[in-house]
């Protein structure tokens, strides 16, 4: 068994190995990102001179991403110059200036900050307090622009912009703005935007409260003529009873009759069927909460026809 100095003197030793393994894999991470860094570095350098800038340009802040360095944005910086993008440029040597250690690199920075801020172009988009509704997105090239951003002069690479603007319930907005590469203040004032209109041919919406009065209109529909031909019937039958003197005659009478009863008997069932929808249709819309299981409805045949039995 060890005793308490062996034991403490064990446990020393696991815990000083463990932080060696530890600081050597964090310095072999370190080198794996550098090497990364240092390769699509010189990959952006190589496009550079074939004069091949957005490939170069994308190259640098690959290499950035992996590992900011204050010489990798100022390469940035120049290869976004070079492409005539001197918002990019201006924002690329303002954060080489914040990581800079070099004075030298401080200094060069603060130099091409100072000159291209004389030459950019600022586009502003106007959004008034009356066009602020529910639901406002904007978007600029399909990207989303924060309402922070809204009412800004904000720098911009030159070229073109697709302000989109949309909110629920409206009419989308979309307007394009050329932006000059230098020396330009360029303002989009966005309207106030219109209600969506229904399209002319779109069917028109029902309110949910007025489905049960509709179906119970239908309902009351089909029971008065299932009544009307029940009626022609009873009618017919007392005919044909009451005829004496041509058995053709009587026999065809008796025909129509039952043939009234039976379209009696199928518009009853549809329109109690239908007064049944309504039924149900006017509970749940009142009260969603409510036990429908508490209410039955029975249609139940009689020898003059259908009745509707229930219990609520």
């Amino acid at each position: 068994m060890l005793s308490d100095h062996n034991l403490i003197g064990h446990r020393l030793t696991i815990a000083l190995t463990s932080i060696a393994f530890g600081l050597l894999f964090d310095v072999n991470r370190v080198h794996a990102q550098s090497a990364t860094a240092e390769s699509l570095f010189a990959d952006g350098n190589k496009l550079m001179d074939r004069g091949r800038f957005v490939e170069a340009c994308a190259a640098f802040e690959a290499s950035n991403r992996v590992e900011p360095r204050a010489g990798t944005l100022l390469r940035l910086g120049d290869c976004r110059e070079k492409n005539q993008q001197l918002a990019s440029a201006w924002s690329a040597y303002k954060d080489a200036r914040s990581l800079a250690t070099d004075p030298r690199k401080r200094q060069y920075a603060t130099v091409k900050i100072t000159t291209l801020e004389k030459q950019l172009s600022y586009l502003t988009v106007n959004v008034s307090d009356q066009s602020q509704i529910p639901g406002l997105a904007l978007t600029r090239n399909g990207v989303s622009f924060d309402p922070a951003l809204w009412n800004r002069a904000l720098p911009v690479d030159g070229g073109d912009y697709v302000i989109t603007v949309r909110a629920p319930g409206y009419d989308t907005w979309e307007t394009t703005v050329h932006v000059p590469m230098a020396d330009a203040k360029l303002t989009v004032d966005m309207p106030i935007l219109t209600k969506t209109r229904p399209h002319p041919l779109a069917p028109p919406q029902t309110s949910r409260a007025a489905v049960p009065l509709i179906v119970g209109v239908g309902a009351l529909a089909l029971l008065g003529g299932g009544l009307g031909f029940e009626l022609g019937a009873e009618s017919r039958y007392g005919t044909a009873n009451a005829e004496m003197t041509s058995q053709q005659r009587r026999d065809s009478l008796y025909n129509s009759a039952n043939t009234d009863r039976h379209v009696a008997q199928v518009l009853a069932a549809g329109g109690l069927a239908a007064a049944t929808a309504a039924v149900w249709l006017y509970l749940r819309a009142g009260s969603r909460e409510r036990n429908l299981a508490s209410t039955s409805i029975h249609i139940v045949p009689r020898a003059t026809g259908l009745a509707l039995l229930g219990q609520f």
